[in-house]
């Protein structure tokens, strides 16, 4: 039995979502500025704050990826790379609950000063609970550090 889980992905389920959001709202700037409807300086500064905000809050969850390889967890933001090992896994933790009779489920990977979160507010809840199932199988869930020297 391995103590490393298989290969999976997760990409943030609304990612869709938050694209068109982008889009939208950078649309809706630009109209207004070439359409000359925003003629005060902070009607302009307020439409650029709202844009920019918006792709910056946006593509933060389009870019979102998150790999369990053979090696370790690749966690990839914008152009930024996290790639902590699996021999530096401290524990894994697991939070499930109900909110309005929607189930939602946590996987919580603490490395040394860093902390990596799986979870179905973001990325599908199948995926997720298939992940909790292999992570058990693996014998990583609930394993603790002492347990990992």
């Amino acid at each position: 039995m391995s103590t490393v889980p298989p290969y999976r992905s997760f990409r943030c389920v609304n990612r869709r979502l938050y694209f068109g959001m982008m889009l939208s709202v950078t649309a809706a700037a630009a109209y207004a500025f070439i359409s000359g409807r925003l003629p005060e300086f902070w009607q302009q500064l307020a439409a650029s704050a709202c844009a920019v905000i918006t792709l910056l809050w946006g593509s933060f969850y389009t870019t979102l990826h998150i790999e369990l390889l053979r090696e370790g967890i690749l966690c990839r933001i914008w152009f930024f790379h996290l790639f902590l090992r699996w021999p530096l896994l401290q524990r894994v933790e697991l939070s499930e609950f109900d909110v309005k009779g929607i189930q939602h489920c946590s996987l919580l990977f603490v490395f040394p000063g860093k902390k990596i979160e799986i979870s179905s507010h973001l990325f599908s809840p199948d995926d997720v609970r298939e992940l909790r199932d292999d992570l058990y199988a693996c014998k990583l869930l609930g394993r603790t550090s002492e347990q990992t020297h």
